[in-house]
């Protein structure tokens, strides 16, 4: 479906990340993931594949940072996740049915905990946001904070 300098992303990628949006858009809106009624065509292809294109670019330039400690704390977090499911072999069992393997499942782990930290660290940390401006966007947006009786 593209390419992200020189990583590719595969029509199965976009299958993924669009039927991870139907279910996080079902359970947001309904509390479970029923409903005959939604019609798989209501995500838009366009924006997914965006999505996981700035994906890609967002992990790319984590990579840049070398980050101290990931590799530690993505072994940690997939420990834990071993740990809550029962152990390694009901991990693998859960993973299956999202035909994923354990290795997939730890670089899972590496590359949002590197997004992660490159938000964290170098995105969120440069922002500056001061009380003339909060206060600006106040006196502009009253309307949005006000609550109705």
């Amino acid at each position: 479906m593209a390419h992200v300098n020189g990583a590719t992303i595969f029509k199965s990628d976009l299958s993924c990340a669009i039927e991870a949006a139907l279910a996080r858009n079902l359970i947001s809106q309904r509390g479970d993931i029923k409903d005959p009624g939604f019609d798989r065509d209501q995500v838009d292809n366009e924006i997914a594949l965006y999505r996981l294109i700035d994906i890609e670019l967002l992990y790319q330039e984590s990579l840049k940072h070398r980050f101290y400690g990931l590799t530690e704390e993505s072994t940690q977090r997939y420990q834990l996740e071993v740990k809550r499911l029962g152990g390694e072999d009901q991990l693998i069992s859960a993973l299956q049915c999202n035909s994923m393997s354990p290795e997939e499942f730890r670089r899972t782990i590496f590359r949002r905990l590197s997004i992660k930290r490159l938000l964290d660290k170098v995105i969120y940390s440069s922002i500056q946001v001061t009380d003339d401006y909060i206060r600006d966007y106040y006196e502009l947006n009253k309307d949005k904070f006000q609550k109705p009786e």
